[in-house]
């Protein structure tokens, strides 16, 4: 939608970004797995959230940083279905 109206404005869809947010709270792999995929659906930008996560020092929020930004770098994780 946001693609069809910067073309009707005559705009560059690539030249627009598009920012999400993935929880810590979920884990480092998931989180990591659903920004690989809103970065398949176009996301440019992704913050991750540690907030409400139940992490006690700021020590805790930087190492779920760190594994998180591990999970991006590994390859991703093989989803098979039933």
């Amino acid at each position: 939608r946001v693609r069809a109206s910067a073309v009707a404005a005559g705009r560059d869809p690539s030249a627009i970004g598009f920012e999400a947010v993935v929880s810590a709270a979920e884990g480092a792999r998931a989180a990591a797995n659903r920004a690989r995929a809103l970065q398949a659906a176009g996301a440019t930008h992704i913050s991750l959230n540690t907030l409400r996560s139940e992490l006690h020092n700021v020590r805790r929020h930087l190492d779920v940083v760190r594994e998180f930004m591990d999970e991006m770098k590994a390859p991703p994780e093989s989803v098979t279905g039933p």
